[in-house]
Order: structure tokens, then C-alpha cells, then sequence
């Protein structure tokens, strides 16, 4: 589903940006 994906790739997206900083 879109929003299933649209919501997995913010929460990565997130995940990434906390970890990268």
C-alpha cells in the first residue's frame, strides 16, 4: 500500500537522519 510505504520509508528516513547525526 502507498501509505504503508510512504510510512516505512519516513520512519527509515528518520531512523537514518538520528543515527547519521
Amino acid at each position: 500500500d502507498e501509505f504503508y510505504m510512504g510510512r516505512e520509508l519516513v520512519v527509515i528516513l528518520h531512523a537514518c537522519n538520528f543515527r547519521c547525526n
